[in-house]
Order: structure tokens, then C-alpha cells, then sequence
């Protein structure tokens, strides 16, 4: 069974990405004498339910996911992407290094400056709502299930 060694979530404000994105890291590591071919399609197997767009590249171990928002509330506000490594750390043993990036979209901002500006003020329950969005708690699960796929 594979745990989770570091998990570290940062906030930032930055101009990149309309002002305000959440980043999400942690390492996942998954024991088994499967080929990293075969681990990289377990990953993919596991975030698939998310849905979005998934390029790989099998021969630096990499997988990139753009808008794997299905099923969470609020994906209407925000977009994100994921980035997966999964390296080979020793005989037996994965890392997964998951970043996933989480930056407001333009209905985030409509209802902010709708709510200054026309008086639409309950609707920014929507953005404060945005704020409590935890996308690397799913992401968690997905990664979790990794090993139920080798």
C-alpha cells in the first residue's frame, strides 16, 4: 500500500493567472516491481474520472492534465492543471510528484465585479466559496487509488 510522503499547499498572488491561484504539491510513493510504463497507466487510470485533457510523455515519466475538474463543486468558477512525475526511486519503489494549480476563471471575477458594481453582492457566497475549494484533497483520493490499478 503506497502513502503520501509530503503534502504542501501555498496560496499565491501573483499577475500570472488573473491575480489569485492556489498550488497544491505532494509525493505519492507506490511499492511494486511493475515497469514504470505500467505505473504511468495506473496514474492515468486513476485520474481519469476527473476528466479534462491528458497528454503524456512516456520517456520522461511525465503526465499533464488540464481542466480534471468533474465532480467537484464549483469547477464552473475555476480552472486548474495537474502535472504527474512518476520515477523510479529504487528496486520496488514509485514516486508520484503531483502539482496541481488552481486560478480563478472569468465568471469568478464577473460575480465579483458584478456584485461591486450592480448590487449583486449575495452572489459572492460563489467567491468566498472559491476560496475553500480544496482540489489537492481530490486529487488525493484519485492517487490514492493507484495501487487497485496495478
Amino acid at each position: 500500500m503506497g502513502e503520501f510522503d509530503k503534502v504542501l499547499i501555498r496560496t499565491s498572488l501573483s499577475a500570472k493567472g488573473y491575480g489569485m491561484s492556489t498550488d497544491y504539491n505532494f509525493i505519492r510513493v507506490v511499492r511494486t516491481d511493475a515497469p514504470q510504463l505500467v505505473v504511468m497507466e495506473a496514474v492515468r487510470d486513476a485520474i481519469g474520472p476527473l476528466g479534462g485533457t491528458l497528454t503524456t510523455n512516456d520517456e520522461k515519466g511525465i503526465i499533464k492534465l488540464v481542466d480534471g475538474k468533474i465532480g467537484i463543486f464549483g469547477d464552473f468558477m475555476f480552472d486548474c492543471s495537474a502535472r504527474f512525475v512518476v520515477k523510479r526511486k529504487e528496486e520496488g519503489k514509485y514516486t508520484i510528484d503531483c502539482s496541481v494549480r488552481k486560478d480563478p476563471n472569468s465568471i469568478f471575477w464577473l460575480i465579483l465585479i458584478g456584485g461591486l458594481c450592480a448590487g449583486l453582492w449575495p452572489a459572492w457566497f460563489l467567491n468566498i466559496y472559491y476560496l475553500f475549494i480544496d482540489l489537492g484533497k481530490e486529487y488525493q483520493k484519485k492517487l490514492e487509488n493507484v495501487d487497485s490499478y496495478l
